[in-house]
């Protein structure tokens, strides 16, 4: 197996791995792993929603492709993607991580704003009413809407979506957001924030406020703004999203 790292990027809700199809062919000389996340694309659900089970089917991915656990690994996530690249690296697995990227992603109690909207009464308004229709007028800018329907078409407008995100919702727990952004901070692993300047969903001042506070807790946190950019940065910015890591990577790489 080979000791160079493993680029290992996680897509967010509602989209699947192809959210990353513009982002590889900017890396073509890096070991890439986009797997779907379970319940999207091609890959099943499973019987737990929770944070914990969502980060153990993680670790087992990766153990699929380097079982021994030799080969250290670039962990990127995008919206939940990000939470689960956070929960990995901060439960210290077996494997080295060199660094976690965040992109469109927080990491702490601003995930309780989905917590919330999944009980009964708010899910009405923000997981019936607005669904994946939702994300796709706001998380996309204007001239990457089309390619971003024709991609992802299918799981925008599945009937079952809305009960699915709020089932992953249902299982996020408080008491682990609340200890996650320590925990991440204690691993010692390099942090990278990316955000988009016009993100609705993750708004920049709460990306900020999220680095600033990892970095008084000892963290090497840093954050590359992307001016301009929506909430699914790898599909609306790509080749933006691509330098951005390929310049922490070679930071944290050595």
């Amino acid at each position: 197996m080979s000791t160079a790292p493993l680029h290992v990027l996680l897509h967010g809700v509602p989209t699947h791995s192809a959210l990353w199809n513009g982002v590889r062919a900017e890396l073509p000389s890096h070991s890439v792993l986009t797997p779907d996340l379970p319940g999207y694309g091609a890959a099943t659900n499973l019987r737990d929603p929770s944070i914990e089970a969502h980060t153990d089917w993680l670790e087992a991915t990766l153990d699929t492709v380097d079982p021994t656990g030799a080969q250290p690994v670039h962990l990127v996530g995008q919206d939940y993607g990000g939470l689960l690249a956070a929960c990995l690296a901060a439960r210290r697995p077996s494997r080295r991580v060199l660094s976690v990227t965040l992109i469109s992603a927080a990491v702490g109690l601003s995930w309780t704003w989905a917590r919330i909207g999944a009980l009964p009464g708010p899910h009405l308004l923000f997981y019936r009413a607005f669904g994946g229709r939702l994300f796709h007028h706001q998380g996309i800018a204007p001239h990457a809407r089309s390619s971003f329907r024709a991609t992802f078409g299918p799981s925008i407008e599945d009937p079952e979506l809305p009960e699915r995100m709020r089932w992953l919702a249902r299982g996020l727990s408080v008491r682990q957001l609340t200890r996650l952004p320590r925990q991440l901070a204690e691993s010692g692993t390099p942090l990278r924030f990316i955000a988009g300047s016009s993100d609705r969903f993750v708004p920049l001042p709460t990306v900020l406020y999220t680095a600033h506070r990892h970095r008084k807790m000892g963290a090497h946190a840093r954050t590359t703004v992307i001016l301009g950019g929506r909430h699914y940065l790898p599909w609306g910015r790509p080749g933006a999203t691509a330098r951005a890591l390929r310049e922490f990577w070679s930071e944290t790489t050595g």
